[in-house]
């Protein structure tokens, strides 16, 4: 018997594996590629590639482009009627006022404590010289706002304290060191008129 590589021909068996090995082949390459070649693009002959795609979703506009820009300062005022701007104004001179108006009741205040030391009614308890008169405290808050009817409103606080002096003589009491045995907050509000801040 001769063997296969020394003839030219093929045996009745050698065609019949070779053509279903052909159908094999075909039908694999049918059905797509191996899931196991997906996961491992380098295993096999063949490669597969695995493509993506990139939608690109437009950006939102900035403001400025997409809606009507924010007014300046000088187109507020335009679009404010005359009876408006003259209130703003009215407002601001009145805001700037009453900075210098609470110092100034700062000084009544002080004035004001001054003359009830001058007052103190002393009285003699046990040989001691005792009086009591009321004092002030500095300004703790100034504040100037509109109120509900457009008009400007002035709002100042400080502190009031019932001080009481004592010594061996009234001359000694009234060189002592005050002690309060109360004290209070105080708050006062005052309107804007014709003449400026009215009390």
């Amino acid at each position: 018997m001769s063997r296969l590589g020394s003839s030219r021909g093929y045996t009745p068996h050698v065609v019949l594996i070779v053509a279903m090995l052909a159908l094999m082949v075909s039908g694999a390459r049918a059905q797509g590629p191996n899931p196991d070649s997906l996961r491992n693009p380098s295993a096999g002959n063949g490669s597969v590639k695995l493509t993506s795609t990139i939608v690109k979703i437009p950006s939102a506009q900035p403001a400025s482009e997409t809606g009507p820009s924010p007014l300046e300062p000088d187109q507020v005022s335009k679009k404010l009627t005359a009876a408006e701007r003259a209130a703003m104004r009215k407002f601001e001179r009145a805001r700037a006022a009453f900075t210098g108006f609470c110092d100034d009741w700062e000084r009544k205040l002080s004035r004001r404590e001054h003359d009830n030391l001058d007052a103190i009614k002393w009285k003699l308890q046990n040989g001691w010289a005792v009086g009591q008169y009321l004092g002030y405290s500095k300004i703790h808050s100034c504040t100037c706002k509109l109120s509900t009817h457009g008009q400007p409103v002035g709002e100042l606080t400080y502190g009031e304290t019932n001080n009481y002096l004592t010594g061996k003589t009234v001359d000694e009491a009234k060189h002592a060191k005050p002690k309060s045995t109360l004290a209070t907050e105080t708050t006062e509000i005052f309107g804007w008129g014709k003449k400026g801040w009215e009390y």
